[in-house]
């Protein structure tokens, strides 16, 4: 997170350019959320480092990291909206989710400031959630 808001205080950054480098920020601070959750979950249960990374591997991409993090399972992106925005209470967490993705991947986002916060937000969350 701290990057990303770096990148939204530096005036000589140009908005096209940090529309597209800010959501990639926002992404990885989702993701370590999730991660750390799924560690946390399976190790727990005694699963082997080995077999938790394995899993973690084979969840590529956000959505699929989400899915393992809230369903135990890899293949459910298209229920991940609903049950973020139920687990973290935070009623944009889908919109969030969406626009970070979609940024991450190449779009840039015009309201990536105001992407920040919210992403903050759905990240203590889901932190505290799953405490």
């Amino acid at each position: 997170m701290s990057d990303a808001r770096a990148v939204c205080k530096d005036k000589e950054m140009n908005d096209h350019v940090a529309g597209k480098v800010v959501p990639v920020f926002l992404r990885s601070a989702i993701e370590a959320v999730a991660t750390d959750h799924i560690r946390s979950v399976r190790l727990g249960r005694g699963a082997h480092h080995v077999d938790v990374e394995a899993a973690l591997d084979r969840a590529d991409g956000l959505r699929a990291r989400l899915s393992l993090a809230l369903f135990d399972a890899d293949d459910r992106h298209q229920d991940v909206g609903d049950e973020i925005k139920r687990v973290s209470g935070c009623r944009d967490a889908n919109t969030t989710v969406a626009l970070v993705n979609k940024g991450s991947h190449g779009t840039s986002i015009a309201d990536y400031k105001d992407l920040v916060d919210s992403t903050d937000a759905l990240c203590g969350a889901l932190d505290r959630a799953w405490s």
